[in-house]
């Protein structure tokens, strides 16, 4: 018997003369979801194939993949398969990519809604739409130097604008004293196919270190981090100088 396990298949069942292989197996189907193959259990057991020969009555299942391709199609591929279902892949689904010198990490689709929010004027759009996040820890790198002496680009002061982390990880110049970060930063170090899919994104950012420093930032980046406030509820941004 052929259990789809959730999908459809025509051929429910089939009929085997003893010794014979069992032959050619159907391939049932369910949406937006990817057939992995026939299992001889629901959970667990091994795969089967054509060539199998069965000896008693038995029930396969089918097992199948929510994330379909994600782990393995190009991403010029994914990147049509967003554009015409933006929930195409799951929240979770994950990836290894080859990231050059810092070796092989795992990326996962955080978010693949755009909620009402989004449409206002003025919202971050970090969470907003298709994205991707690292879900592993690829280095560490300071949010900013301590020692410089004037308004902006230390302890955060200026916002995520003026950040070295910002510079870090969108592979641009770090103005303040003056790094550049076009061959050693995280977004050139990326695949090259991926890099070509990924947009820029409006990112309003609070304030920094001092009291007066209370306007919202806006920028547009490729790469960006959550701040302290959003992951954890954390005001004092002293805790990201290191």
């Amino acid at each position: 018997e052929f259990n789809p396990n959730g999908g459809t298949v025509e051929e429910t069942s089939r009929r085997v003369l003893e010794n014979d292989e069992i032959g050619k197996l159907p391939v049932p189907t369910w949406e937006d979801h990817m057939f992995l193959g026939w299992y001889t259990d629901l959970t667990a057991g091994t795969m089967i194939s054509n060539s199998i020969v069965p000896t008693e009555n038995m029930t396969v299942w089918a097992r199948w993949d929510q994330c379909k391709d994600f782990a393995t199609a190009s991403w010029d591929t994914i990147k049509n398969n967003v554009n015409s279902n933006q929930s195409y892949y799951p929240v979770g689904c994950t990836r290894e990519i080859d990231m050059g010198d810092y070796g092989t990490h795992t990326i996962r689709v955080a978010n693949n809604t755009t909620p009402i929010e989004c449409l206002t004027e003025g919202f971050s759009q970090s969470a907003c739409g298709f994205v991707l996040e690292f879900a592993d820890v690829i280095t560490q790198h300071r949010m900013n130097p301590t020692d410089l002496t004037d308004n902006k680009g230390s302890l955060n002061i200026g916002g995520w604008e003026y950040s070295d982390m910002r510079a870090f990880l969108n592979s641009t110049k770090y103005v303040y004293e003056n790094i550049d970060y076009s061959s050693t930063g995280i977004y050139n170090s990326l695949p090259s196919d991926l890099k070509n899919i990924i947009v820029k994104t409006p990112v309003v950012s609070g304030h920094g270190d001092t009291a007066s420093d209370n306007q919202n930032y806006n920028t547009k980046d490729k790469l960006y981090i959550p701040s302290l406030k959003e992951v954890y509820g954390i005001d004092d941004y002293k805790f990201m100088e290191d």
